[in-house]
């Protein structure tokens, strides 16, 4: 994963998480101390919520649990981005899942 110092920061306003490993919500949670905005988590692993509680208590997260595939993970969200005036985001996944997100 890459860190978003080798980013243009200034253009991303969200991160936008594809659920299903922890890792990916470990790592969400740590780039958001690094990126402004909010944290769009689209069905996440079991025991999110735990891993979510920092960019929840701060009124970062926007969590749903509607996806169930790779293609609903960005359908499902998508109305929610474009209605908070995302036009960047930092997609947070994992990179064998790269080819299908």
């Amino acid at each position: 994963m890459v860190g978003a110092s080798a980013l243009q920061v200034s253009q991303v306003l969200a991160i936008f998480v594809l659920g299903g490993e922890p890792e990916r919500d470990y790592y969400a949670v740590r780039l958001a101390h690094e990126v402004p905005g909010d944290v769009f988590v689209s069905s996440p692993g079991a025991g999110a919520e735990q891993r979510y509680r920092p960019l929840e208590e701060s009124g970062r997260l926007r969590l749903s649990w509607e996806a169930v595939d790779t293609v609903t993970n960005f359908s499902t969200m998508f109305g929610k981005l474009v209605s908070a005036g995302v036009t960047h985001v930092l997609l947070v996944t994992s990179p064998y899942h790269m080819r299908r997100a």
